[in-house]
């Protein structure tokens, strides 16, 4: 059953939701749009970054120690802002970055023992198996 009646003020309220809803509506379109600009723009970035990575390993390569790694890549600045023509890249020294951590374990009060079974326990719990090492103490 159907009840008509009119009311000017209950009208206006029932227009300004759907003006509202209309506008949501046109808002989520765009998010979507726009999402789907940036997936694109993020597959051109990696695309670039596969291009990128294997020139920039192959310059650095006489650089780089066996167990350091390249992290960053980008255009040298001046201090203007202005770009120089050199290209910076900057590695760190995985080595050098696990020593660091064993000494920050062991100033905790750990011994090696203890930081090498923490290791082996998370190296584990990612299902990893430990090295079998001739010179390990176990």
């Amino acid at each position: 059953m159907i009840h008509k009646v009119k009311n000017d003020e209950l009208l206006g309220h029932l227009r300004s939701k759907n003006l509202l809803v209309d506008t949501g509506r046109e808002l989520t379109k765009k998010i979507s749009d726009l999402e789907t600009e940036r997936d694109k723009i993020g597959l051109q970035i990696q695309k670039l970054k596969d291009k990128i990575i294997p020139v920039a390993e192959e310059i650095i390569k006489p650089v780089l120690g066996e167990f350091d790694m390249l992290t960053m890549i980008y255009p040298e600045k001046d201090e203007q802002g202005k770009e120089t023509g050199m290209v910076e890249m900057e590695y760190i020294d995985q080595v050098e970055d696990f020593r660091q951590a064993l000494r920050e374990k062991m100033k905790e009060g750990k011994s090696l023992g203890e930081v090498a079974a923490d290791a082996n326990a998370e190296a584990e719990k990612l299902g990893i198996k430990p090295e079998n090492n001739e010179n390990s103490t176990n």
